[in-house]
């Protein structure tokens, strides 16, 4: 389906949008850990607490963004992949009822690791046919 390259596309894109944020919030975490460890011998020991609880509050607002960002990505990869399952399940329904077909399996991933070759018709093309319209 040529469509899939396009969903493809745009889910890369987030992706990067996601991944350029998250390395930019991660640099931030950096540079402020790293002026927290250079001064603290320095600081009152109010001022060091109020520091070590503003970069565990920071660290933790990275994780859950990192968690938001891998639903938000799953999310939009299920809503645009939507319509083209969709569209393969008319199809594949269309090739069934055209066919008189009780039963279509779908053999990826190894789901029918044995089918007796002589007994079944691989209806793939006809499947690739009808999305083709």
């Amino acid at each position: 389906m040529p469509e899939l390259s396009i969903v493809e596309e745009n889910i890369k894109l987030l992706q990067q949008q996601y991944d350029e944020e998250l390395k930019r919030a991660e640099g931030e975490f950096n540079q402020k850990f790293e002026d927290f460890l250079s001064t603290q011998a320095k600081l009152a020991k109010a001022i060091r607490n109020k520091r070590q609880a503003e970069i565990q509050q920071y660290l933790q607002n990275n994780i859950a963004f990192k968690e938001e960002a891998r639903k938000a990505i799953s999310d939009k990869r299920a809503e645009l992949l939507a319509p083209l399952k969709e569209k393969l399940q008319n199809a594949i329904n269309a090739v069934a009822a055209e066919n008189g077909y009780n039963m279509v399996l779908n053999t990826d991933n190894n789901a029918c690791p044995y089918i007796d070759g002589v007994r079944i018709t691989d209806i793939t093309e006809q499947i690739i046919s009808k999305l083709a319209k």
